[in-house]
């Protein structure tokens, strides 16, 4: 038999879904490149094994298949016995997971392609990025075009931020509604009190104080209300800033959420020289700065990488470097942000400095922050993080190592451990 053969390019999310099963499984296999950028995936021969011209094709041996997740599948049941187990025992597992591959391919898949289209592929190609359609693909991602559970779980963590705004707000509320009710009561009784006469009744300072006591209780209401739809928005740049992805200096990429409790990162945002100058000052404080957990991240402005592309396994890479080198940002998230044991590993390959990835996502999350603070978008600044992953301050130009080796207290401390 002639073995397993991948058609695809390695840049393609689709492709790649395959390239993991693979070496997951530990199987041997060779990708056939198919330039996308020539268009070969809509030409023969390639056609003639999808004909719907989308990568990745599959062939083993004599058997031909198409579509990324039929060929998983395919992978998953053929080679059981192989590599690590893709398949669920029992009616309820497989149900699971059936439904988390449904909601991955109809729910999360095409909003996340239309992402890496605009952002990644259309540079690819010599294209121009569609900023409004990025904001409207990362507004449905972030979870405004699932119904209201987004926005409920902001509210929780805005309560959990101002405790006692909803009881506020309800004390406002009826109490403003209480007057409103007994001033409508009074209506005829005033009118009568206006007209004058014998025998009308003195209710004008009534009037004046219930009318007041409304206005006054409803400005307090819609000023609670505006705190907390900002405080919503800074919470909403929080959680971005938290599925931003690194680069350690052990090449592992990783969320700046699975660093929490960790590390204090400090951003350094600017131009290449500014970053570059404040990354030596800061060298000669390595020593202060790393008892006080400080994670070093450069951004520098206008720096759009084109994304690597390893080589796997069937086309050059040893087997062991095939089966580590396709991370995934979110991989095993869960597991690896609540497990002790992985926060340990991760603390050994944390060092002074990382490297962003996906500069396009920081800068603007970065320029987003500068408008929240009054400052123009596009000066040089620093941020600096808490432990728990929120904003600690920041300001323009870059910091003073010295101070900041000062004002941040060292990790085995008290109030470190207070910051968590």
């Amino acid at each position: 038999m002639a073995g397993i053969k991948v058609f695809g390019h390695p840049a393609s999310t689709a492709t790649r879904r395959v390239l993991i099963a693979l070496q997951e499984k530990d199987l041997d296999f060779e990708l056939v490149h198919v330039e996308l950028k020539d268009g070969e995936h809509k030409k023969q021969p390639f056609l003639s094994r999808n004909p719907f011209g989308k990568v990745p094709a599959f062939e083993d041996g004599d058997f031909k298949l198409f579509e990324s997740r039929a060929i998983t599948q395919y992978i998953a049941h053929e080679y059981a016995d192989k590599g690590n187990q893709l398949l669920s025992p029992g009616s309820k597992n497989m149900a699971i997971l059936a439904m988390g591959m449904e909601i991955e391919a109809h729910e999360f898949d095409s909003v996340a392609s239309k992402l890496g289209w605009e952002q990644i592929f259309e540079n690819f190609f010599g294209l121009t990025t569609d900023p409004a359609v990025v904001k409207e693909e990362e507004a449905r991602l972030g979870g405004e075009d699932i119904g209201d559970s987004f926005r409920r779980d902001l509210k929780l963590i805005s309560e959990v931020r101002a405790p006692f705004r909803g009881f506020r707000k309800f004390f406002y509320f009826a109490f403003s509604a209480a007057a409103g009710i007994s001033t409508l009561f009074t209506i005829p009784r005033l009118i009568q009190a206006v007209r004058g006469g014998d025998g009308a009744p003195d209710l004008l300072g009534n009037a004046a104080i219930n009318i007041g006591g409304i206005v006054v209780l409803l400005a307090l209401f819609i000023w609670e209300n505006k705190k907390e739809e900002e405080q919503m928005v800074q919470i909403t740049r929080d959680e971005t800033l938290s599925r931003l992805p690194l680069r350690l200096s052990t090449n592992r990429v990783v969320e700046l959420v699975q660093l929490r409790d960790t590390v204090r990162p400090v951003i350094l945002a600017g131009k290449k020289e500014t970053v570059a100058l404040a990354m030596q000052k800061a060298d000669r404080f390595r020593t202060e700065l790393l008892r006080r957990g400080v994670l070093l991240v450069p951004v520098v402005w206008g720096e759009r990488k084109t994304p690597e592309v390893e080589k796997k396994r069937g086309f050059g890479a040893s087997s062991k470097t095939a089966a580590t080198s396709l991370p995934s940002i979110g991989e095993d998230f869960d597991t690896r942000t609540q497990s002790v044991v992985a926060q340990s590993k991760l603390k050994s390959e944390i060092r002074f400095k990382s490297e962003v990835v996906s500069p396009g996502e920081w800068e603007r999350w970065i320029r987003d922050q500068q408008i929240a603070e009054g400052v123009v978008p596009g000066e040089d600044v620093y941020i600096i993080l808490r432990l728990d992953g929120r904003v600690r301050r920041s300001g323009k130009g870059m910091p003073d190592w010295a101070e900041i080796s000062k004002e941040l207290p060292p990790m085995n401390d008290v109030l470190s451990k207070l910051e968590r």
